[in-house]
């Protein structure tokens, strides 16, 4: 599934000592990759809405960290649904501070009501150059079946490509 991609991703950008700011709490396993590569991982305050505004330009400003990850759409483990608005906040804020984003989409097109709407923050970035997306099948459609995918700037995804082809 998406699991595979945030490896990746952590494994091409991330070095010892780079800091991660999430949501508090967090998907677990996410937390598990981002240590596993030397970073430090700086909870950022979060509503019913998202991360808290405030709180996470301060931390931007405090930590400048690599990058932020993010789970907008029911998020894991809490099953918050973010805002449009605070979706267009986070992003305006990483390109003020020229930070990326991993957004982890898994639950995305699971809808409750027909009339429901989830926009990505990735589809908010049309320069397409500060969102990495991710998103897989194994929770909607396969489960077993474990497919992900992901999307973002050429010169992350080549980098992602050159490290999954020495992973398998």
């Amino acid at each position: 599934g998406s699991q595979q991609a945030i490896d990746l991703f952590s494994r091409v950008i991330l070095s010892t000592g780079d800091v991660v700011l999430t949501e508090d709490p967090t998907y677990l396993s996410a937390l598990q990759v981002f240590r596993s590569y030397g970073a430090n991982v700086v909870a950022v305050n979060s509503d019913e809405h998202g991360m808290e505004f405030g709180d996470l330009e301060a931390k931007i400003k405090t930590y400048h960290p690599k990058f932020i990850y993010i789970i907008p759409t029911f998020s894991n483990p809490e099953g918050k649904v973010w805002s449009t608005e605070r979706r267009q906040q986070l992003l305006e804020l990483c390109y003020k501070y020229d930070v990326l984003v991993l957004e982890d989409d898994p639950y995305g097109d699971i809808k409750f009501h027909d009339e429901e709407e989830y926009p990505t923050v990735a589809s908010f970035d049309h320069g397409q150059s500060h969102v990495v997306y991710t998103s897989t099948f194994s929770k909607t459609v396969v489960p077993a079946l474990r497919t992900g995918w992901v999307t973002g700037p050429s010169a992350i995804i080549k980098m992602m490509t050159q490290a999954k082809q020495m992973a398998d």
